[in-house]
């Protein structure tokens, strides 16, 4: 995944989780022409594990699994375009299995159509990115009621 966020609440480190983030689409907006053609993705999605501390291993256990059934080292970042449908589905099947044993593990998603986005957001180079990360880590409920702070810090 693309990025590690460490919200931690206000001195409380029991309070402390790990977000892995990644984003599929891009945050330009030349939607005028064809996706990789000169043009923009017509759709921006944003994904977001949030795992509390100490729990990681449960995670990463499933994605070394798929990284070793490829015969591939982890240092080499695998896409999920390059994975089959059954693999893809696997490792949903495994995310699945892991939200129902570990409800305080949570799997967020939030998926923006382009062409629908206001002209406010198109101005805001950041702007789309933000705001998705808000709706969708920032709703669940573990979020809302504490205070975070946060800190990016990027995945090797």
């Amino acid at each position: 995944m693309g990025a590690t966020m460490w919200a931690q609440g206000c001195g409380r480190k029991d309070l402390g989780a790990t977000i892995f983030l990644d984003e599929s689409g891009c945050l330009g907006w030349k939607l005028d022409a064809p996706y990789q053609r000169g043009g923009s993705s017509r759709f921006f999605t944003l994904a977001a594990a949030i795992i509390p501390d100490g729990a990681e291993p449960v995670l990463e256990r499933v994605v070394r699994g798929v990284y070793k059934h490829r015969g591939r080292s982890s240092g080499n970042e695998l896409k999920s375009v390059q994975l089959s449908s059954g693999e893809r589905m696997a490792f949903a099947g495994e995310l699945a299995k892991i939200r129902a044993k570990r409800p305080d593990i949570r799997f967020v998603t939030i998926t923006v159509r382009k062409e629908r986005v206001n002209g406010a957001f198109r101005r805001t180079p950041n702007g789309l990115y933000t705001t998705s990360w808000r709706s969708c880590c920032c709703s669940t409920s573990w979020v809302n009621t504490i205070p975070c702070a946060l800190s990016l810090m990027r995945a090797h």
